[in-house]
């Protein structure tokens, strides 16, 4: 999935390889280009630029301990996606709390990046069935 110039998106299941002992399958997550590429190996990928996990009751635990603190000892921006409090928690590197989003969420990879604005609202209403799909700022894409 493209999200910029100088990265790409990529959706689970899939690996991300944090170091040589350290495998996650996040539900999504953004890395940066190489060389104006996408990564077409694991030895490619270096450090995702954001990694999204989507809470089920199942797995809320691990997501918000476990996975958190490993992203965060990582240096990765972390979000975690609650449906049913329709929010989003930011983790960002070397902040003990998270930021906590409704309404809009706006994420920037970079000085340079054009940013990326992503209306909540609309995001979970169409998520949970109640609204057609018109989540994403297009403009931003361009």
């Amino acid at each position: 999935m493209p999200c910029g110039r100088d990265r790409r998106g990529g959706h689970g299941p899939g690996d991300l390889q944090l170091d040589g002992a350290t495998l996650v399958q996040p539900d999504l997550f953004v890395l940066p280009l190489i060389g104006g590429r996408r990564p077409v190996s694991p030895s490619d990928i270096g450090r995702a630029l954001l990694v999204v996990e989507v809470l089920s009751p199942s797995t809320a635990r691990h997501d918000r301990v476990m996975k958190r603190a490993r992203y965060q000892r990582y240096g990765v921006e972390y979000w975690i996606v609650d449906l049913d409090a329709r929010l989003v928690e930011r983790w960002t590197p070397g902040v003990p709390r998270p930021e906590i989003l409704t309404g809009t969420l706006t994420w920037q990879a970079g000085e340079t990046a054009v940013a990326l604005r992503t209306d909540l609202d609309a995001l979970f209403a169409e998520a949970l069935g109640k609204r057609e799909p018109r989540w994403i700022d297009r403009r931003a894409l361009r």
